[in-house]
């Protein structure tokens, strides 16, 4: 049986939702979860006590911009 561990399961932009998650990372140091949030265009970090995201990276639309990303995947 499967276990939620980002999102709500429903797509959307706030910071319990994800709209077309592409690629992970786990830091096995810290026990955190980091997620590419491809269409929101941001990077999204989930703790092992939480399953609601902290923006580390973009999310502030598609761009170039140094704040910005572009459908991020990897």
């Amino acid at each position: 049986m499967g276990v939620t561990v980002a999102g709500n399961g429903t797509k959307g932009e706030s910071n319990v939702q994800l709209n077309h998650p592409w690629g992970i990372f786990i830091d096995t140091k810290n026990d955190d979860l980091y997620v590419t949030d491809s269409y929101n265009h941001r990077v999204q970090k989930f703790t092992s006590s939480s399953n609601i995201g902290t923006k580390v990276a973009g999310g502030h639309g598609y761009g170039s911009d140094s704040t910005q990303l572009s459908y991020p995947y990897d």
